[in-house]
C-alpha cells in the first residue's frame, strides 16, 4: 500500500473538486443527520458526483455498546469530501486545511478523470485494518495520517488499542 501517493492523489483530485465547485457546485440540504448546514454537490457529468461536507469529520467509532463502524461527527476544523463513481463511494477524505487525511480510496480508471496517473490500484480502508493485532494497522497507527484517530468516547487518558476481530453487521463487534 503506498498510501504517501494516495494522499498526493487524493489531494489532486480535491483541488480539481474545488475548482470545480467553484463553477459547476450546487448548495443542497445537509446530508448527515448531525449537520444543520447545507453541504455542496458538485457533478459535471452523469458517471460522478462529488459531495462537500464542511464542520465534519468522517471516522471510524462506536455504534452502539458493542458495535463499531462508520461515524460522522462535528469538528469545525474538518471538511468532509466524498466521491462517487455511479453512486459507490470511491474516495473520502477529511481535509483539515491542507492536511489530507484518508478514510477510504479505491483508485481505478476513474482518478484521470482528474488529470491523476492510475498506476495504483490498491485500495485503501480503515475499517478492515482495525485489528491491534494485523501489522497494516500498526503501520498505519505509526503514520502521521493517524492524528485523526477514532473516537470511542473514552476519556482521553485512556489509549485506543482498536476493535477486535471477528467483525459483523453494520460494524466490528468488540470483546
Amino acid at each position: 500500500m503506498n498510501l504517501p501517493s494516495k494522499k498526493d492523489r487524493a489531494a489532486t483530485i480535491i483541488s480539481k473538486i474545488i475548482e470545480l465547485d467553484r463553477a459547476y457546485g450546487m448548495t443542497i440540504p445537509g446530508r448527515l443527520s448531525t449537520n444543520e448546514q447545507m453541504s455542496r454537490l458538485v457533478q459535471t457529468e452523469d458517471k460522478w458526483r462529488a459531495f462537500i461536507t464542511p464542520n465534519h469529520r468522517v471516522t471510524i467509532g462506536r455504534l452502539t455498546e458493542r458495535q463499531v463502524g462508520v461515524r460522522y461527527l462535528r469538528d469545525p476544523e474538518s471538511t468532509i469530501y466524498e466521491v462517487q463513481v455511479f453512486n459507490s463511494p470511491r474516495l473520502v477524505v477529511n481535509m483539515r486545511g491542507d492536511e489530507v487525511h484518508l478514510h477510504s480510496y479505491i483508485p481505478g480508471k476513474w482518478e484521470s478523470w482528474f488529470g491523476v496517473d492510475d498506476r495504483d490500484s490498491t485500495p485503501f480502508d480503515r475499517f478492515p485494518f482495525a485489528d491491534p493485532k494485523s501489522p497494516e494497522w500498526q503501520a498505519l497507527v505509526r503514520t502521521a495520517d493517524y492524528q485523526l484517530p477514532p473516537l470511542f468516547d473514552q476519556p482521553p487518558d485512556k489509549p485506543y488499542d482498536g476493535p477486535h476481530r471477528p467483525g459483523g453487521g453494520r460494524g466490528k463487534r468488540l470483546r
